[in-house]
């Protein structure tokens, strides 16, 4: 559950394209 923290900061960077592939990214 901490990791969707991580992925937050992921999809901040990049809301357009990393916004579902941060989730993917962070296992």
């Amino acid at each position: 559950m901490k990791t969707f923290g991580a992925q937050i900061i992921v999809v901040s960077e990049d809301p357009q394209n990393a916004t579902v592939p941060a989730t993917i990214s962070y296992p």
